[in-house]
């Protein structure tokens, strides 16, 4: 989404990443709204590394 929004500048598409953007972030700062098998989990894909390899793309 983010490479598309580069090369496209779609401005309803660009508020919807910034609003999933948000969203993480906020769960992050929230780990009583994620449970206890997704945030603990350190699997890459579905854990909490694959979460932070995510925002190191996108931020």
């Amino acid at each position: 989404m983010k490479k598309y929004l580069r090369k496209y500048g779609n401005k309803k598409m660009k508020k919807q990443y910034e609003a999933l953007c948000d969203c993480l972030l906020f769960q992050l700062d929230h780990p009583a709204k994620i449970s206890g098998t997704e945030y603990l989990n350190l699997a890459f894909m579905n854990g909490i590394s694959g979460t932070g390899m995510a925002l190191m793309e996108i931020l």
